[in-house]
Order: C-alpha cells, then structure tokens, then sequence
C-alpha cells in the first residue's frame, strides 16, 4: 500500500487504538478505587495502566505513514473492514481435527485418573445439588416406580429382590428422603441412569460417567463446530482453556458425593452443548434449511429436558433467542419463527415432562398404598422455590435489611408472617423437621417454605424493599458485578493434577469487548457474548459460595485475544 492508502486506515487504527487504551486505564483505575473506596493501585493495575498509556501514546505519536508502510505486514488490518464476510468456502482437512478430538478425550481421562489431585478452591461451597436422589435408582431401575425407596433394608441388585422386598417388607417402602421430591428437580433422578445401564445393575451409581462424557463430548463437538467455520486455531485455543477450567473439573471429575455436587458442572456442558450447535450462525455461515428450522426445534426440546435436573443452565436460552434475532443470513420473519420454534419446543417439552412425573408419582402413590408401604403425594415443588433463593440471596451484600443467605433466617422471617395469620400450626425444627407431618407414621415432615402462601410472602418484602430502597438493590448489583469480574475461575493449561496459571484479571473482558466492537468483529463479539448468560446466578440470585465460577468469560476472551494475535502473526509471517 502507499502512504495516501493507508492513510485513512491508518486514521482509524489510531482512533480505536487511543480509545481502547483509555478504556483500559479507565477500567484500571476503577478496579483500583470501587472495592476500597480509596485509590490504591496493585500490580496488575499498574500493568494494565502503563498497556493503556502505552496505546494512547502510541495512537497519538504514530501518525505517519513510514512506519505503518514498513511494518504493514504486521498489522491487523482485516479486522478494520467495515463488515466481516464469511470465510470462502474450501475444502477442509479432516486429519487434524480427528487427531486434535482423540486428544482431548485422552487429555480430560488425566483429570479422572488424577481427581483427588484436583484443585479444590473453585467449587460452591453453600449449598448442595442434589439430596439423596440415588436412593430412588433401585426401584426406577428395576420397576420403573418413581419416587420408591426401601429403608433399612440391605438390596440385592436384581429385579427379582425388588420385588421380593414388596411382597415382604412393604412397611419399608417410602416415597421421599428429607426433601428431594419435595424440592422439584425431579429429573435429577436421571444423572445416576448413564452408570445403572452401563453396570446393568444400579450399585452404587454416581453422576461422574454422566458428566465426564458429557464434558468431554461438548468440548470435542465445540472443536468441530469452529473447525467448521474455518476458527480451528480458536477452537483449539478454547477447548485447551475451557477443558482446563478448575471449576468445572472439580464438579465434573474430582466432587465425592452421590449426595452433595457435581451437578453443577451442568451449567458449563450444557452452554458448551448450546453454543458448538448455534457456531455456525454465530460466525454467518450458510447452513442446511433443515439445520436451521431443526436446531432451534432441538435446542428448544433439551433445554426443557436440562430444566427438569436443575433450572440455572436454562438461562443460555438468553443467547440462543439473541442468536436467532441476530442472524443477518434471513429475513426477519425467518428470525421471528426460529424464535418461535425454540420457545415453543420448551414449553411443550417442560410441561410435557411434568405431566411424565405427576403420571409415575400418581402410579408410585398407587403401588406403595397396594403394598402397605408409606405413601406420600402431599407436597412438591416442580422446580426450585425461585423467591426463596432470591430472598436469601440478597444477604451477599445487604446489611440493613434482614437478609441473609442461610434457609433458617428466610424461614423465621416467613414465620413471623404466616403464624399471626393462621396459616401455619407447626413450627420447625432446622430445616429439614417439624413438630407435625403429614403422614400417621411421622415420616414426611410438614416444611413451611412448602407452604402455598410462603414464596408470596418473600416477594412481598423483596419487592417493597426494592420499590422503597432502589439505591440499596442498585448497590449489591454493582457489588455482584465486581465480584463476577474479580472473582471468577483464573485461566489455567491444565493436565492431570499439574497445571500452569495464567496471571490474567477478569476486567479484561471490558476492553476486550470494545476492541471486538471498535475492530467491528462482531462474529468473535457474538461467540463472546454467547457465554455471558452464565454469570447470570451470581448477578440475580447470589454471588457468594463460588456461584462467580460458572462463568467462562474470562476463558474465552483469552482465546479470542491468542487467536488474533495468532492470525496476525502468521500473516506477517507470510509475507
């Protein structure tokens, strides 16, 4: 190029180059001030101040054109085009993909081999998924009977033995422990089914066989999808620093308990899962018309599915709605119906599921009653109580209000409400007993968050407290905010129990995000925006007990930033 060509691109790399680094001190400073209400800067800061100060002198000394001519092989100049075309399409070379799929799966096996090396620091620590959902396997297993356990009664694991148990000990049979169909999920059930059918008998199955495939394989269809998209460089990049992810290896691989975590580890597989099918649109490729009407159909029906084990990794419905509206390749109308064809899907699926589990509790009620076992069909939630977590989480921040993450103080709170009303004759003992049950036997404790008239209650003060003190919510918002960025899980390589850590800070993805806006890369900009829904418990719900390491923000923009960097490098190389 001459110097009167590379002017006006040389015009607007400077712009964007002094804005960027202005964003970055700003964003710097503002990291060193907000978390002590006093200017006090760390290192990174100050690292991230001299990068910005860095740029800015850089975009206002380096306006001649001599030293853009001489190191123009070296700079980015593709990412200023004013729209991002799809790459031209050309024939793709399958060997290193196969090789790359083969090597992850034998690279995550290491975590599995080395899970009580794994580091334990990136885990949720106040709360349990799942309450004893295993106990029910036997009899799903055997007599396809849910919710159905046996108590004090030592299984034989055959079919035969289960129905020897009813025919002799049907005082035994019991269809809840503490609270876990009580609590909704109910398809938490499923997790343990993947090891039952792989054993061909349910001894004591876990969630690991579940969750470590389906890890492995959204990681290995990620890789494929950006392959597809001529973006393997990215997907190689994303796959090493998303399967390095200590959070999501301890939940996937290294968490102990049939009883306690690992399905948290959802909330990352399935956005994976999401985001690999919907690359293809994200990046502006043509594809199939019957992938496109069929995967918002697909997506729309495993998302109903996902719902019935736990509600937090459905919020990635956010970036497949955002996805469809965006997809410049079809009209408007077309972008209405894949809305449509993702949301009715859902609906239908959730409340088809549903009708799945008041069919088997109706039929499980029936034959524990036949039997003369300890039938219940009180009480249930289909999904975890939202106002009840809501209500408790706004004690990450709040100190004026009564709020408190802790199931016993929301409880008391509703309590003090309900007793003088009339709508409660019990009290609770904990938070798991009563002094009343709902059963002769005294086996299914009465719960008052169970109580039709409790989630109201919660609404009721959270509501008016937030009409009446907007500065107040205002304030833990900002408070969550900061700590999703300061406190997410740090970017690591990982294998097995050795890893190496990168000292990256997550306030990255601000200058990140509007270097992607600026440079007008709105493929990367949309495939980072894809992931962000997954911050969203620690931003509406609760911030605290490691809910700030669901998010892969920090992961995605490092690979986004290897990969330019990478591009950029190999062209100048060639020439």
């Amino acid at each position: 190029m001459t110097g009167a060509s590379l002017q006006p691109k040389l015009r607007r790399l400077n712009r964007d180059v002094i804005v960027l680094g202005a964003l970055i001190v700003a964003i710097a400073l503002t990291a060193s001030i907000v978390p002590r209400g006093a200017l006090a800067v760390d290192l990174p800061q100050w690292i991230a101040i001299v990068v910005g100060l860095g740029l800015i002198g850089a975009g206002w000394f380096w306006r001649d054109t001599r030293w853009a001519e001489r190191y123009e092989a070296w700079l980015p100049w593709e990412v200023l085009d004013a729209e991002e075309q799809p790459a031209p399409a050309r024939p793709r070379n399958a060997t290193w993909l196969l090789l790359a799929c083969i090597v992850t799966i034998v690279w995550q096996s290491t975590f599995s081999v080395a899970s009580a090396q794994l580091d334990q620091k990136y885990r949720v620590t106040q709360t349990a998924g799942l309450f004893n959902q295993h106990l029910f396997v036997y009899y799903y297993y055997y007599l396809d009977l849910f919710p159905v356990w046996a108590a004090y009664v030592e299984p034989v694991y055959s079919k035969e033995w289960a129905e020897e148990i009813v025919r002799e000990q049907p005082g035994s049979l019991r269809m809840e422990t503490t609270y876990a169909i009580q609590s909704g999920d109910l398809g938490k059930v499923w997790l343990y089914l993947p090891e039952a059918f792989l054993k061909s008998e349910p001894r004591e199955v876990k969630v690991f066989w579940l969750n470590g495939w389906l890890f492995m394989l959204a990681l290995v269809v990620l890789l494929v999808a950006l392959w597809y998209v001529d973006r393997f460089a990215l997907g190689i990049l994303l796959v090493a620093l998303l399967g390095s992810h200590p959070f999501q290896l301890f939940e996937v691989y290294a968490d102990p308990g049939s009883g306690t975590g690992q399905v948290f580890a959802l909330n990352i597989s399935v956005a994976l899962w999401v985001l690999a099918f919907h690359v293809p649109l994200l990046f502006n490729r043509h594809v199939h018309k019957f992938y496109l009407f069929a995967l918002p159909v697909f997506t729309g029906l495993f998302l109903a599915t996902v719902r019935q084990l736990r509600t937090e990794p459905v919020v990635i419905l956010v970036s497949v709605l955002a996805c469809y509206a965006l997809f410049s390749r079809v009209n408007w109308r077309r972008r209405a119906m894949l809305i449509l064809l993702v949301l009715a899907p859902f609906w239908i699926g959730s409340a088809a599921w549903q009708s799945y589990f008041d069919f088997k509790i109706n039929q499980a009620y029936e034959f524990v009653s036949r039997a003369g076992g300890h039938p219940f069909n009180e009480v249930r939630n289909r999904y975890h109580s939202f106002w009840h977590s809501f209500w408790m989480g706004l004690g990450d921040f709040d100190t004026t209000h009564g709020y408190k993450w802790d199931d016993v103080t929301a409880m008391d709170y509703a309590y003090s409400i309900l007793k003088p009303a009339g709508k409660v004759d019990f009290e609770m003992i904990g938070t798991e007993r009563s002094t009343a049950t709902y059963d002769a036997a005294g086996l299914y404790f009465k719960r008052i968050d169970y109580l039709p008239e409790y989630d109201p209650v919660l609404r009721e003060k959270v509501l008016h407290d937030i009409r009446n003190d907007p500065q107040w919510y205002l304030d833990i918002l900002a408070q969550r905010v900061h700590r999703i960025v300061n406190e997410a899980a740090p970017t690591r390589l990982a294998l097995g129990a050795w890893y190496i850590a990168l000292p990256l800070e997550g306030w990255l993805l601000i200058p990140m995000l509007a270097f992607l806006i600026l440079a007008r890369r709105w493929s990367l900009l949309k495939l980072l925006c894809f992931t962000l829904p997954l911050a969203a418990t620690a931003f509406v719900i609760y911030s605290g007990g490691g809910y700030t390491y669901y998010s892969v923000f920090l992961q995605v923009v490092v690979a986004i930033g290897s990969a330019l960097i990478w591009s950029s490098a190999r062209r100048a190389l060639r020439r």
